[in-house]
């Protein structure tokens, strides 16, 4: 979807085929207006999925009375052709995103960046490109392109081309201010609140059951309407997630599926594709290749179920940013460094053609200025947790799993978040207060490790697992590290062995085709390829390869296809 705001043709607005057979983006075109929802989106006054008709009444009743009065992921555009105005009501989860590119007599807003890149000559944002090579992911507003950014969160924008262009904002809600001090039991009611709502919306859902606590939490929620729940697990037949979850399933008995993807030769031959399919929506934000593999489960559980349980965004119930060790009272110069530490994979900094440390404090300084943008300053949590709020990898992991399912997002209601942010400091940091929301299932689910090493309750038989699990796991770690290989198969992917066993040369040639870069140092890239597929550098590697391999595929992408 492009649309136009210009001084001289006014608004104009072109759906590709693609664009109208999307599931995240509902056109309702009348003779005096447009109504366009991108995403999905619920109305509190009834108990299924938003109808462009109601959104349309909310929209022109005034932007408090559209934010206070809708939920759910996504942004509504309304465009009235005889004012020939538009106004976006941008998703406040920074979820359904829109890209805008800004000139003196044109404003254009997209889904996509490749619309944008088909209409103007971009430059590429060498800060952004750093960010997503070593901490994973863009930050913010920031795209790979100086020229495009994305719109602010929470926003009516009103969009005019006469008698001149302009673009006024409005906020209609924002990341919440610390306020009154919230129980657990609040958090938990609200949480199983929101979740008993998405058991509404359809007969058939999927929920992706993992060993870790952000899907357990959703499925101990979600257990009243168990008999619509489809989940599934991916992975080795003996990692952790497929055996804990295959437990966790039986224990509640809910439907689960396995989707093999050691034996599954389809898969590992199409990587390259799938790849493709997942930058499509990432666009550049996150890593594509490393989610090749969702195309494969997504694809089989669409075929089961309409509606889709994200357990994305869990993170902001447990401080996950939160580094370690800092001082009691610190700037937010030293949270910045410390959350870039926590984030970065291993890199070969040569391939920047600034130095190590010139790298390392570009992006210190990003992460620095989006800190600044916190409502409040003085708590290292609180800022942790908006940090979190403002990294992509929530954005495009959504988006794409929307071309499949229509999404429901546990985690992100205004209550859950109000109330995310006012808990218990110490709870956060130690990951308790999520897990207070597996309890009401009792011994079902908590009585099942975390991740397969970590005790979900006090229980003195699982602390005694937890330290043999620990320990077993600490030694094929090592194992793993002296070998310089996957011998134990501790994670559900193996991306490190696929490429290098069936598509070293394509991994090469895309390499090959980078696009000039200013910031990167082609040499470099190449001389770390040849080594990381030829086994000398180590597999710790693979996170950066495989960052820089779907990154320079993007683009190197031409935007006509």
């Amino acid at each position: 979807m492009l649309i136009k705001i210009n001084t001289g043709s006014g608004v104009e607005v072109a759906f590709s085929a693609a664009d109208r057979s999307a599931k995240a983006l509902q056109i309702d075109e009348h003779t005096d207006y447009i109504g366009i929802t991108y995403g999905y989106l619920l109305c509190n006054s009834g108990s299924g999925w938003a109808a462009s008709k109601d959104l349309v009444v909310l929209a022109k009743n005034g932007v408090a009375k559209f934010y206070n009065e809708t939920e759910g992921s996504g942004t509504f555009i309304l465009i009235d052709k005889q004012r020939q105005q538009v106004a976006i009501f941008t998703d406040p989860y920074r979820l359904y995103c829109l890209y805008v590119l800004e000139s003196d007599n044109e404003i254009l807003v997209s889904t996509s960046l490749l619309e944008l890149r088909k209409a103007k000559s971009l430059t590429f944002d060498t800060t952004a490109l750093a960010c997503l090579l070593v901490i994973n992911c863009t930050l913010g507003k920031s795209t790979l392109y100086n020229e495009v950014k994305t719109l602010e969160e929470g926003c009516c924008f009103t969009l005019l081309c006469r008698p001149h262009l302009q673009m006024e904002s409005q906020t209609g809600w924002a990341f919440p201010l610390p306020g009154a001090p919230a129980s657990a039991g609040q958090l938990q009611q609200a949480f199983y609140s929101h979740v008993h709502r998405g058991l509404q919306l359809s007969d058939h859902i999927s929920l992706a059951l993992t060993s870790g606590l952000d899907s357990r939490a959703t499925l101990a929620a979600s257990l009243p309407g168990k008999q619509k729940l489809h989940t599934y697990t991916h992975g080795f037949s003996n990692s952790m997630d497929v055996s804990v979850a295959r437990k966790l399933a039986k224990r509640v008995q809910v439907q689960h599926a396995f989707y093999d993807l050691e034996k599954n030769t389809t898969f590992h031959e199409n990587i390259p594709r799938y790849m493709e399919l997942v930058n499509s929506s990432y666009e550049g934000s996150l890593n594509a290749l490393s989610h090749a593999h969702a195309v494969v489960s997504y694809t089989q559980q669409a075929a089961l179920a309409d509606t889709f349980f994200s357990s994305f965004g869990g993170e902001l119930l447990r401080s996950y940013y939160l580094p370690v060790g800092l001082s009691r009272s610190p700037s937010l110069a030293e949270i910045a460094e410390e959350i870039r530490k926590m984030s970065e994979v291993k890199t070969r900094y040569e391939i920047f053609e600034r130095s190590e440390k010139e790298t390392k404090d570009t992006i210190n300084d990003v992460i620095y200025q989006q800190l600044k943008l916190a409502p409040q300053q003085g708590d290292a949590v609180y800022l942790t947790d908006y940090y979190y709020h403002r990294r992509n990898f929530n954005s495009v992991t959504t988006r794409f799993a929307g071309k499949y399912f229509k999404v429901f997002n546990p985690y992100f209601s205004r209550d859950i978040y109000t109330l995310a942010v006012n808990s218990d400091t110490t709870l956060k940091r130690s990951g308790k207060l999520q897990q207070q929301l597996v309890m009401p299932a009792g011994k079902a689910l908590t009585h099942v490790l975390i991740n397969n090493k970590i005790p979900l309750t006090e229980s003195a038989y699982l602390h005694w697992l937890a330290r043999y699990k620990r320990l077993d796991y600490i030694t094929k770690v090592l194992t793993n590290k002296l070998t310089n290989r996957w011998y134990f198969r501790l994670y559900f992917t193996d991306y490190d062995n696929w490429i290098k066993s069936y598509h070293s040369s394509w991994a090469s040639a895309v390499l090959a085709a980078m696009p000039e870069v200013s910031s990167l140092d082609t040499s470099a890239i190449n001389a770390m390829a040849n080594d990381y597929l030829n086994g000398t550098l180590p597999f710790t590697y693979y996170k950066s390869f495989t960052n820089l391999l779907s990154t320079i595929d993007y683009l190197s992408k031409s935007p006509d296809l």
